[in-house]
């Protein structure tokens, strides 16, 4: 099964140190460079930010054409494997064209994980999705806010929260996003991936990923 990322240099040391070691076997990378465009990296930077998520709609796009009739990723590089996931997905899959990462107890899908049946139809909703975004044109209303926006138009699930872990789903959403002052509760003993989203910055991103894993590492010495 093939795993599709863009990131920006800004994102280099999250994809080398945190995503790809932990990318398991039966994941095929397919990972893509993009030049930075504005800011740092660490956080939504105006027109940059904008032609980076349009960028990725872009590449599921092609990557949905590429491979009709065939399930795949896309994912952002914030993110850690802790076991398989490809069995996991293909018996979630069905008749649907997206499974997605659960965001938030709103239930919010998260674009950041997605699997995704390519068709050239789920190309389309793809390309529906940029034009969304571009006619709306604000900093806040990236790819994930126009998939939520359009995604009763498609056939869709959410992933299982206790293999598939956000450290939002536990947030009080009412503004609120984690830093390192705060503790990392209910991580799930059936983690398989998680994806160090609801928190801003690179460092505090490494630092989640960082206490996840050794919550992770933790349970499993003890044989939970």
């Amino acid at each position: 099964m093939k795993i599709y990322c863009l990131y920006s240099p800004s994102h280099k040391r999250l994809f080398a140190d945190y995503f790809l070691p932990s990318v398991p076997d039966e994941l095929s990378v397919c990972s893509f460079v993009q030049k930075e465009q504005q800011g740092n990296g660490d956080y939504a930077n105006g027109g940059g930010w904008l032609y980076h998520v349009g960028s990725k709609l872009d590449l599921w796009a092609e990557a949905c054409r590429d491979n009709i009739g065939e399930v795949f990723i896309c994912a952002d590089v914030d993110l850690q494997f802790f076991g398989p996931v490809k069995d996991v997905i293909l018996s979630l899959m069905g008749d649907n064209d997206v499974l997605t990462q659960m965001n938030s107890p709103k239930q919010e899908s998260c674009t950041g994980f997605m699997a995704c049946c390519g068709s050239e139809r789920l190309a389309v909703f793809w390309e529906k999705t940029k034009a969304q975004m571009i006619e709306v044109n604000d900093v806040w209303f990236s790819d994930q806010e126009a998939f939520n926006l359009l995604r009763d138009e498609i056939k869709w699930e959410h992933l299982p929260f206790d293999q598939f872990y956000t450290i939002g789903m536990l947030l009080p959403h009412n503004g609120w996003v984690w830093d390192p002052s705060q503790p990392v509760a209910k991580v799930p003993r059936k983690i398989l991936m998680h994806h160090a989203n609801w928190t801003v910055g690179k460092n505090n991103k490494r630092i989640l990923l960082d206490k996840v894993r050794d919550i992770v590492d933790k349970n499993k010495r003890k044989g939970a």
